[in-house]
């Protein structure tokens, strides 16, 4: 269960004990949470962001081993909600993050992390995907981006984005480079450290 401390707490986790400072967050066991919140020393995301956000979920293309605050369904890429997160379940989702991520669809029509500060578009792929990419985007010099974690807002800009990905072969970096080029949403690159790229 996901909490956000509210209190400098020291909590055990997976046999090491690890400091907490007031607004982090962290997925305990729910007896721990429960009792943190009871005592005024954390709060639950569920409550107060999500009424935020009524028309916000996630999209998990696997099922998720996280308790998750928002609506979610575990399905093929698509933008169920009228604010989608698209997740792949393999990165951990930093829940802190999400409204800022459904917040930015009131102005952009998507929001993706920027996969890496080093490698550029002409790493990825076999050479028939970076020639067929490099038809359409003329230049492979270009950061890409990380797919795992997509924001969109439904419009017909980002659901022709989401339906040309993910029905793509081969490597999906690429393909989604290819999508926003062919379709132009209004995108919002996200700092990498959204997808968990350290600085």
């Amino acid at each position: 269960m996901w909490i956000q401390f509210l209190t400098p707490q020291m909590i055990e986790m997976a046999g090491e004990n690890r400091r907490f400072s007031p607004g982090d967050w962290a997925d305990l066991g729910k007896a721990l949470a429960l009792r943190l919140i009871a005592q005024g020393a954390a709060r639950t995301l569920s409550s107060e962001i999500i009424t935020g956000f009524p028309d916000a979920g996630i999209v998990c293309t696997a099922e998720p081993q996280e308790s998750l605050a928002f609506p979610f369904v575990v399905e093929e890429p698509s933008l169920l909600f009228e604010r989608t997160l698209i997740w792949e379940p393999t990165l951990p989702l930093r829940m802190d993050l999400l409204p800022i991520g459904f917040h930015l669809l009131e102005r952009w029509e998507m929001a993706v992390p920027i996969a890496s500060l080093t490698d550029l578009a002409l790493s990825l792929g076999t050479a028939k995907e970076r020639k067929e990419t490099q038809r359409i985007i003329r230049d492979l010099r270009v950061p890409y981006y990380d797919t795992r974690i997509i924001f969109a807002r439904r419009c017909s800009a980002a659901e022709q984005v989401i339906r040309y990905w993910s029905s793509s072969t081969g490597n999906k970096e690429l393909a989604f480079l290819r999508a926003i080029y062919l379709y132009k949403p209004m995108l919002c690159a996200l700092p990498a450290t959204w997808a968990g790229v350290s600085l």
